[in-house]
């Protein structure tokens, strides 16, 4: 039996090559559905659309796509 999903602060499942569905993505990314929507409707988020209509993810696009635009500390 796989490991469940846990999403936030938790570990993922070991079971890293599944695609995540719209809902996961938008859970694991701490997102509405509907801001997901409009990202995914603009390109701003790589995804992937077999047959054309449901939407599936990769953990290690939206870890990209959470890691995008890094501020560096200010020293001094």
């Amino acid at each position: 039996m796989p490991q469940r999903r846990h999403f936030g602060d938790s570990i993922l499942s070991t079971e890293q090559s599944k695609p995540l569905t719209f809902n996961e993505a938008a859970r694991y990314l701490d997102i509405s559905t509907s801001y997901l929507y409009k990202l995914t409707s603009r390109q701003q988020i790589r995804h992937y659309k077999p047959g054309g209509k449901r939407v599936f993810f990769l953990e290690k696009d939206l870890r990209e796509y959470q890691m995008r635009n890094p501020v560096e500390p200010v020293i001094g």
